[in-house]
């Protein structure tokens, strides 16, 4: 009877881990202020459906990785820099995930375009490296008129940066992130050199098969006996002289690739930050 009741109580336990679990982590991953807006289109350059695409896929990048991502599309920037009317929207509107408030916002102006991480987001979307390398591969959309193609490419790329970030290990100089161009330029790199590499190979091999070849010395050609040395001296030519240099100390070197630049906002929030 206890072990038919300790039976029940495990499956009770294994039953809550798996229909409770996903409501957990979806509760966990929502966004502090749900209620706000995630697509703030003040230029209106999307349309209906286009918005209710993207967000979509927001929400499960909210659910994924308890993470926040807002676009806004503005006019008039009330005389601020791109920057600071990023930091300040986002800061000052209540976005965010957690304690600190981790998400990113994507600002569309006729004054300039910005990108601003906050919380994780300043090591996920860093403005050494994670900005720079997203903002280049976006930009052609926006620059061409394609927003919806803009924001939809940002998501895309936002995914798999989250994803990495779960890691441990997110992209950085030192661990970059790799499109499928990259890959293919890395493939074929590879096969240039065993391609190279073989026909040296097999060039090597075809040398060592011949048994007859010119000698690279005159004395295998005289017959054993018949040269009799009378006089023999050194007369040096020339010298060769090597030089080490000492190392020099840099003391403007870093750890390299593993950090990211950050700034403060109005309300004291620090931010990752950059164009494109």
């Amino acid at each position: 009877m206890k072990k038919q009741l300790r039976l029940a109580f495990v499956a009770m336990l294994l039953f809550a881990a798996t229909v409770l679990t996903p409501f957990i982590t979806v509760a966990s991953a929502q966004p502090n202020n749900p209620s706000l807006p995630r697509i703030v289109d003040n230029s209106d350059l999307l349309t209906d459906q286009e918005e209710d695409f993207l967000l979509s896929r927001i929400s499960e990048i909210h659910a994924k990785y308890a993470f926040d991502v807002v676009f806004v599309t503005e006019n008039d920037l009330q005389g601020k820099s791109t920057r600071d009317f990023a930091d300040d929207f986002f800061d000052y509107g209540g976005y965010g995930v957690g304690d600190d408030n981790s998400g990113v916002l994507v600002l569309i102006s006729d004054e300039g375009r910005w990108i601003s991480g906050t919380g994780r987001g300043i090591m996920v979307f860093s403005s050494d490296y994670g900005i720079p390398r997203i903002g280049k591969m976006i930009a052609p959309y926006f620059d061409d008129g394609e927003y919806f193609d803009g924001f939809n490419s940002f998501l895309n790329f936002s995914d798999e940066f989250l994803k990495q970030e779960q890691t441990g290990d997110p992209y950085t100089e030192g661990n970059p992130y790799r499109t499928l161009t990259d890959k293919l330029k890395t493939v074929g790199i590879i096969a240039v050199a065993a391609f190279i590499l073989s026909l040296l190979i097999v060039s090597g091999m075809k040398r060592s098969m011949k048994t007859a070849r010119l000698r690279s010395e005159a004395g295998e050609y005289v017959v054993q006996g018949s040269f009799v040395l009378t006089r023999e001296s050194d007369t040096f030519l020339y010298s060769t002289v090597t030089r080490t240099a000492i190392p020099k100390s840099d003391s403007s070197s870093s750890s390299g690739g593993g950090g990211s630049s950050s700034h403060r906002g109005s309300s004291g929030t620090s931010h990752s930050g950059g164009s494109f």
